[in-house]
C-alpha cells in the first residue's frame, strides 16, 4: 500500500475514535443535565422564596406607607379644622375683648363726665354762702317784724306775728334743707371723685388686659398659621415620600414579576432538556445517515435554545436584582427623607402651651369681665341714689323758693293794709327782694342740679348699658372656658394619637427596610447552577454539531426546530431563538473546521459510524504489516 493511503486510514481510524469519544461525551453531559436540573430546581425554590419574602416586605412597606401619608392628612386636617381649639378660642375670644376694650374707653368717656359733674357740684356748692348770707338776713328782719308790729292792733298784731313766725319756720327749714342738702352734694362730689378715680383705673386695667390679651391672641394665631404652614409643608412632603415610596414598591412589583418569567423559561429548560434525553436514547435504534443527522442538528440547535434561555435568565435576574435593589434604596432614601420630615410634626409643646396661653387669655377677659360687673353693678348702686336725691334737691329748693317769695308778697300786702307804718312797708319791701334774690339763687342752683341730674342720669345709662352687656359677655365667656379647654386637651390628645402612630409606622417602615441596605443580589441564589447548565448544553451543542458535520449530510434546520419552537407562543421570544440559531439569514449553519478537514480528507462514498451506539458497522481496512514500518515515526507526528 502507498503512502497516501496509509495516511488516509491513519486519518479514519483517527476520526472513528474521536466520534466515539464525542458520542461518549455527548451522552455523559446529557445524562449530567438530570442533575444539573435538580440542583437549579432547589437553587429556583430559594430564589423564589427569596422573591416572596421581598414582596411581602414591599406589601407590608406599601400599607405602612399608605397608613402613613393618611396619617399626615388627618393631621392636617385637625391643623385647618375650623374646630381647631386655637382658632375656636381665638373666635370667643375676640368678642370679649371688644367688649373690654370698647367698655373701657366708655368708662373712660363717663370718668370724664364724673369729672364735669364734679366741678359742677362745685359750681352749685359756691352758692352756700351766697344762701347763708341771704337768709341771714331774715333773723334781722323777723326781729324788726315783731319790734315794728308791737305797737298795732291785735289783728294786724296777729297777721304780723303769724309772718314772722312763718318767716322763722321757713328760714330754719331752708337753713336744715341746705345744710343737709350741700353737705349731700359735698359727699356725692367726694363720692363721684372716688367713683371717677377707681372707674379711671379699671379702664386702664381692662386696657391693659385687653392689650395682653391682644398680644396673647395674636401670638398664638401666629404661632398657629406658622405651625399649620409647617404642617401644610411636611404633610406635602410626606405624601411626596410616600408617592415615592408607593412608585418604588410599583416598580419593585412589576420586577418581581420576573420570577414567573424565569419560572416559565425554566420549565422550557427542562421540557427541552428532557426531549433531548429522549432523542439521544433514541439514536442507538437509529440506522439511517440522514435520520441520525437530523437528531444530531436537533440536540445542537436545541442546545443553543436553552443557552439562549440561560443567557435571558441571567439577564432577567441582573435586571431584577438592578430595579428591585435600586427601588429599595429609594424607598430607604425616601423613609430617611421621612425621618428629616417628622421632626416637623413632634413639637406639640408648643402648640399646647398656645393653646394653653390662649385659655388664661380667655380665663383673664373672662375675669376682667367679672371684675367689670361688679364694679359697674357698684357703680351704678353708688351714681343712681345721687342722681335721684340731686333731682328731689332740685325740687326742694324750687318749693323753697316760691314759699319764701310768697312770704315776701304776704308781707307787702300785710303793710299796705295795715297802711300806718313806712317802717313795715321797708321791711316787706326788704323781705320781697330777700325773696327774690333767694328765687334767683335758688333758680341757678336749681339749673345746675338739673344739669348735673341730666349728666348723672346719661352716666347711669352708660353704667346700666355696659353693666348689661358685662352680665352676657360674663355668663358667655364662663360657660365656654370650661368647653374650649376640653375642646384644646381633646384635639392635643387626637394630635398626639396621630403623632404617636406616626411614629409606630416610621419605626414598622424601618423594621420592613432593616437588612436590605446592601445590594440583594437575586442573581446570586441560581448564578452557579445555571453557569454549570450553559457549560453542559454549550458542549452538547459543539459535541452534537461535530457528530452532525461528520454526517456530511443537508438537512432543514427550521424544519427540525419548527416543532420545539412552536413551544413558544410569544412571536417575540421565537424571533429571538431564531436570529440565535441564525434561521433568518441561512437555513443551515456554516460549516466547521472539522466539516471542512473531513471533507478534504475522505472521500464521499465513505460512511463512519458509531459502532459503540450501534450506528452502521465501522469499516475495515486491510493493511499489511510493511505499510507500518514505511510510515515510520510519523504515525507518532500525525
Amino acid at each position: 500500500m502507498k503512502f497516501p493511503a496509509i495516511v488516509r486510514n491513519l486519518r479514519k481510524t483517527f476520526v472513528r475514535k474521536l466520534r466515539k469519544k464525542d458520542a461518549s461525551q455527548l451522552g455523559s453531559s446529557l445524562s449530567r443535565t438530570i442533575n444539573l436540573e435538580s440542583q437549579l430546581t432547589r437553587s429556583s425554590k430559594v430564589f423564589e422564596q427569596h422573591f416572596l419574602k421581598v414582596l411581602n416586605t414591599l406589601e407590608e412597606l406599601q400599607t405602612a406607607g399608605s397608613e402613613l401619608s393618611s396619617q399626615s392628612s388627618n393631621m392636617l386636617a385637625l391643623s385647618q379644622s375650623e374646630q381647631n381649639p386655637i382658632n375656636s378660642v381665638s373666635r370667643k375670644l375676640a368678642p370679649n375683648l371688644e367688649f373690654i376694650e370698647r367698655s373701657a374707653h366708655e368708662i373712660d368717656s363717663l370718668v370724664k363726665i364724673m369729672e364735669t359733674n364734679r366741678h359742677k357740684i362745685d359750681e352749685t356748692l359756691s352758692f352756700e354762702s351766697r344762701l347763708d348770707q341771704t337768709f341771714s338776713q331774715l333773723t334781722y328782719i323777723r326781729t324788726l317784724f315783731a319790734v315794728e308790729a308791737a305797737p298795732l292792733e291785735q289783728n294786724a298784731k296777729v297777721m304780723f306775728t303769724s309772718l314772722v313766725e312763718e318767716i322763722h319756720r321757713l328760714q330754719n327749714d331752708v337753713t336744715e334743707i341746705f345744710a343737709e342738702n350741700f353737705q349731700a352734694l359735698r359727699e356725692n362730689r367726694g363720692t363721684i371723685g372716688g367713683l371717677a378715680s377707681s372707674l379711671a383705673k379699671q379702664a386702664s386695667s381692662q386696657i391693659s388686659i385687653h392689650a395682653q390679651s391682644q398680644r396673647e391672641m395674636e401670638r398664638a394665631i401666629q404661632t398657629q398659621t406658622e405651625k399649620l404652614t409647617q404642617d401644610i409643608e411636611a404633610n406635602s412632603a410626606f405624601k411626596n415620600e410616600s408617592d415615592k415610596i408607593a412608585q418604588s414598591i410599583g416598580t419593585a412589583i412589576i420586577s418581581l414579576q420576573t420570577q414567573d418569567i424565569i419560572s416559565q423559561k425554566l420549565q422550557h429548560i427542562f421540557e427541552v432538556s428532557g426531549e433531548m434525553r429522549a432523542r439521544f436514547d433514541k439514536l442507538t435504534s437509529i440506522k439511517g445517515k440522514r435520520e441520525r443527522c437530523i437528531e444530531f442538528r436537533f440536540l445542537e440547535n436545541a442546545a443553543l435554545v436553552i443557552l439562549n434561555q440561560i443567557v435571558s435568565i441571567k439577564r432577567e435576574l441582573k435586571d431584577a436584582d438592578r430595579a428591585i435593589d435600586e427601588s429599595i434604596q429609594n424607598i430607604i432614601h425616601s423613609i430617611r427623607g421621612m425621618d428629616n420630615t417628622s421632626g416637623l410634626l413632634q413639637d406639640t409643646a408648643a402648640e399646647d402651651s398656645d393653646g394653653e396661653s390662649l385659655i388664661a387669655a380667655l380665663q383673664s377677659a373672662g375675669t376682667m369681665v367679672s371684675t367689670s360687673e361688679s364694679f359697674l353693678t357698684q357703680a351704678f348702686k353708688t351714681i343712681e341714689p345721687i342722681r335721684s336725691q340731686t333731682t328731689n334737691v332740685s325740687s326742694t329748693i324750687v318749693m323753697l323758693s316760691s314759699q319764701l317769695h310768697l312770704i315776701g308778697l304776704n308781707a307787702e300786702i300785710h303793710a299796705a293794709r295795715t297802711g300806718e307804718s313806712t317802717a313795715l312797708e321797708t321791711l316787706s319791701a326788704k323781705t320781697s327782694g330777700i325773696s327774690v334774690e333767694t328765687r334767683d339763687l335758688c333758680q341757678n342752683i336749681s339749673v345746675q342740679l338739673d344739669e348735673l341730674s341730666s349728666a348723672l342720669l346719661e352716666n347711669v345709662n352708660v353704667l346700666e348699658s355696659l353693666l348689661g352687656e358685662a352680665r352676657k359677655a360674663h355668663e358667655h365667656i364662663h360657660s365656654e372656658i370650661p368647653k374650649e379647654t376640653e375642646n384644646l386637651h381633646h384635639q392635643s390628645q387626637l394630635y398626639r394619637d396621630c403623632q404617636t402612630e406616626t411614629q409606630q409606622l416610621m419605626q414598622e417602615l424601618h423594621r420592613l427596610t432593616r437588612g436590605h441596605e446592601s445590594r440583594l443580589e437575586f442573581e446570586a441564589t441560581m448564578l452557579q447552577e445555571l453557569d454549570a447548565m450553559q457549560s453542559a448544553h454549550s458542549e452538547i451543542s459543539q459535541l452534537a454539531k461535530r457528530s452532525a458535520d461528520a454526517l456530511k449530510i443537508e438537512v432543514s434546520v427550521p424544519e427540525i426546530m419548527s416543532g420545539l419552537l412552536s413551544h413558544y407562543t410569544m412571536k417575540s421570544e421565537q424571533n429571538v431563538h431564531m436570529q440565535t440559531l441564525g434561521l433568518e439569514q441561512q437555513n443551515e449553519p456554516a460549516p466547521s473546521d472539522f466539516e471542512m478537514f473531513e471533507r478534504e480528507s475522505s472521500s464521499p462514498d465513505e460512511d463512519l459510524g458509531f459502532d459503540d451506539f450501534g450506528f452502521e458497522p465501522e469499516r475495515q481496512t486491510e493493511t499489511k504489516p510493511k505499510q507500518d514500518e514505511e510510515l515510520g515515526q510519523n504515525v507518532e507526528l500525525f
